[in-house]
């Protein structure tokens, strides 16, 4: 019996003894398993109860440097001991967690280790899993990924971004700063040229007066956007739309580039369908900036033939909207297929090369386009290498009146209203002389009373010392000793209440955000606008409008007849005065030819025809006939019949502006003829000389000896006809090194 027990427990002994055994082979078994896949991981691994490591993959070991889990215990107790504490990265504890706690306890952000090895830092994103318990009760397994390259990178993509917003600042600074030094001169012509508009003057004095106005009005419009880039870059271009007349397009166009057709023999067509609305509402700045850069592109890639500003209606959408065409097509070199998209990048042009014939900043179609945009639609360009192009452009325009004109024609009068603000004090704070004296005269034209500051600090000593006695302070910004900025800043510690209108040459939206900043009540551009300038003064100083009275300032015209000479005065030009004339006369006997047959039959044409004949016979002092026709276009606008003495007065007119065009034009034919002789070719010689000269040096070079040297040179045929009209063509445009190349390749010959 006891025999039979004993063989019994030696069994239950031998079983249990080889169960356990193979439990630790199997468990051994699973380690090495573990082991090898901890192992094939090229990220470090390590498994850990948190106090304690129980086993790391070979990465793990590699990257620190040990042979054994055993050698690396020796010296550490754990991983968290390497950790660099930083902000944004792991530390031992992070708000009373252990590191491996924190990093469960959220899960759903990324952890960041800096590691410091043999001085050199690296940083790992950290993962952290509970597992299956294998080495003891609370387990868990940590993947640490190199993240080093990655997060210098990052950084230094940081760093250069901040870089780069740091020199936009200053980009954007140094714009503001020579936006006030270009825009200063620019106002100045502007609120001058509108000064003068006001003074007594002939018609031809007031139609260049006028073309100086709104040449430089559209230039600086020019200026503000290209000193804004940062305006552009953000495609935030302003749009200002208000009802305007499409002649007037039309007519400010054709006073920008009447001349440039004359000058380059061109024909300038302008084609507007007769069922146009009259009155459409959109911007017609912008409109005017962008048909601008086409014509000035046409001119510039045109050599001959036509210019054609085509205006069409395509559908009358409904009483108050209409799908209207605009385009400009010309007869030039035309642009080659893959050009066509590059043409409307910023600073970029179809011909990029060093000896470009063509100059030009290549900014004006990007920012026509960028207009465009703005405006809802896209340009659209048909080009032929050789044969020309045509941009265009499709706008949905709200239509103010399809039927009624509300453009006012130049007149034999004009006036100009100014409200009477005797009672009212302002105190001027401008540094600019020019500034000061046109700032004074239209705000004196109203009797306010004007002083004078030359500088902020000025400003605030003669305000602190007077605030009872002003009512209102105009405050230029960028000014000498003391800004705008900082002069407001300091009236405002002392008086909360008095009106400070920012007088501003910037363009930039962040200097606008910086005048309201600053403690300012309101900004007003430069040049100054009239209108809004009283329009502002009432507002802040609480005058009601329809308590004031205005004084009226008339402007007459004087009448003057045909005058050369004053049109050569005007041109600086003979030879182009005479070309000037020739053309108008070729232009009364061919496209005015049948005005009066087109007044006598009522017809639709006849209109069109006679405020296109007013717009030249004023450009070229044609005073009678520009009368005549102004009276006949009133009536139109107006709907008033047209009556046979009129008619009878213009042609009559037109008799006698032809005959002294006729004579006019003879006799200058002949001093032409006997001013320019044959020189010697000595003489010749001797003049190519001195023109290189005066090009090498980048002198001015006059009219009567430029007409002698080409003439010269066409006699000797010295030059073929493409050679010579680039000669005339590099001269004009100040391109002196093409014409220094010319000549001085004539001199080799």
């Amino acid at each position: 019996m006891i025999e039979t027990l004993f063989i019994t427990l030696f069994i239950l002994l031998l079983l249990l003894t080889f169960y356990i055994l193979k439990l630790f082979i199997e468990n051994k078994k699973q380690k090495i398993r573990y082991k090898s896949i901890l192992d094939s991981q090229n990220n470090i691994v390590l498994v850990t109860t948190g106090s304690q490591i129980k086993a790391v993959n070979q990465t793990f070991l590699d990257f620190f440097g040990y042979q054994s889990l055993e050698e690396f215990k020796l010296k550490y107790h754990c991983i968290c001991d390497h950790f660099i504490p930083e902000d944004g990265y792991l530390a031992k504890v992070n708000n009373g967690y252990s590191w491996e706690q924190y990093i469960l306890l959220n899960p759903d952000i990324s952890h960041l280790a800096k590691i410091n090895i043999d001085n050199k830092e690296y940083i790992f994103k950290i993962f952290v899993n509970k597992i299956e318990k294998i080495y003891s009760l609370d387990e868990i397994i940590v993947t640490l990924v190199d993240h080093t390259k990655e997060i210098k990178t990052e950084l230094e993509l940081i760093k250069q971004k901040n870089i780069a917003i740091e020199a936009n600042n200053i980009k954007n600074q140094f714009l503001a700063n020579i936006s006030h030094e270009l825009k200063t001169p620019m106002n100045a012509i502007i609120n001058l040229s509108t000064l003068s508009l006001e003074t007594k003057l002939d018609e031809n004095q007031y139609n260049l007066l006028s073309s100086i106005n709104g040449s430089a009005k559209l230039l600086l419009s020019i200026i503000d956007d290209i000193l804004d880039i940062t305006q552009i870059e953000k495609n935030e271009l302003s749009i200002e739309n208000k009802a305007f007349n499409l002649i007037e397009l039309r007519d400010d166009l054709n006073n920008i580039f009447f001349t440039h057709s004359i000058k380059q023999d061109l024909k300038l067509i302008f084609e507007f369908d007769n069922d146009l609305p009259k009155v459409i509402v959109s911007d017609k700045i912008r409109l005017l900036q962008v048909l601008s850069n086409f014509l000035s592109n046409a001119f510039k890639f045109t050599n001959k033939g036509e210019i054609k500003l085509s205006v069409n209606l395509l559908e009358k959408i409904d009483p108050k909207k209409a799908k209207i065409r605009f385009s400009v097509k010309d007869s030039g070199i035309g642009i080659d297929d893959k050009n066509k998209q590059q043409i409307f990048e910023a600073f970029t042009q179809a011909d990029s090369s060093h000896n470009r014939k063509y100059s030009g900043s290549g900014l004006g179609l990007a920012i026509s386009n960028n207009i465009i945009k703005q405006l809802g639609t896209n340009i659209e360009l048909i080009s032929t290498l050789d044969k020309g192009s045509e941009f265009s452009f499709v706008l949905d325009l709200d239509v103010f009146d399809w039927d009624n004109d509300l453009y006012f024609s130049q007149s034999s009068s004009t006036t100009s209203s100014y409200p009477i603000l005797d009672d009212l004090n302002i105190l001027l704070v401008e540094d600019n002389e020019i500034n000061q004296k046109v700032a004074a005269i239209i705000l004196e034209k109203s009797k306010i009373n004007v002083d004078l500051a030359q500088n902020g600090k000025e400003a605030v000593e003669i305000f602190k010392a007077n605030q009872d006695k002003y009512d209102l302070i105009l405050m230029d910004l960028q000014m000498p000793v003391l800004s705008g900025y900082e002069a407001t800043i300091q009236i405002r510690e002392f008086n909360k209440t008095i009106p400070i209108i920012a007088l501003t040459a910037a363009s930039l939206t962040e200097n606008r955000q910086k005048v309201i900043d600053a403690g300012m009540n309101d900004h007003l551009s430069k040049p100054i606008d009239k209108e809004l300038l009283f329009d502002t003064i009432i507002k802040y100083t609480n005058k009601s409008k329809e308590n004031i009275d205005y004084i009226q300032i008339e402007t007459s015209l004087t009448n003057n007849t045909l005058n050369l000479q004053t049109l050569e005065e005007n041109l600086a030009n003979k030879e182009l005065a005479t070309k000037l004339l020739k053309t108008f006369l070729s232009q009364l006997n061919g496209e005015f030819s049948n005005i009066i047959e087109e007044l006598l039959a009522n017809s639709k044409e006849a209109r069109f025809l006679v405020h296109g004949l007013k717009g030249i016979s004023g450009n070229l002092g044609a005073n009678k006939l520009f009368m005549i026709c102004q009276k006949i276009d009133e009536k139109f606008k107006n709907n008033h019949f047209v009556s046979p003495e009129s008619i009878n007065a213009l042609a009559k007119e037109l008799d006698n502006v032809k005959q002294e065009l006729n004579h006019i034009i003879k006799e200058q034919d002949v001093i032409i003829d006997e001013d320019i002789t044959k020189l010697s070719q000595k003489e010749l010689d001797k003049l190519i000389d001195s023109f290189i000269s005066n090009l090498q040096s980048g002198d001015l070079l006059s009219q009567e000896d430029q007409n002698l040297l080409y003439t010269n040179l066409e006699k000797y045929n010295l030059l073929l006809a493409y050679e010579l009209e680039k000669l005339k063509e590099s001269i004009e445009e100040f391109e002196y090194h093409i014409a220094l190349e010319i000549l001085s390749n004539l001199k080799k010959d």
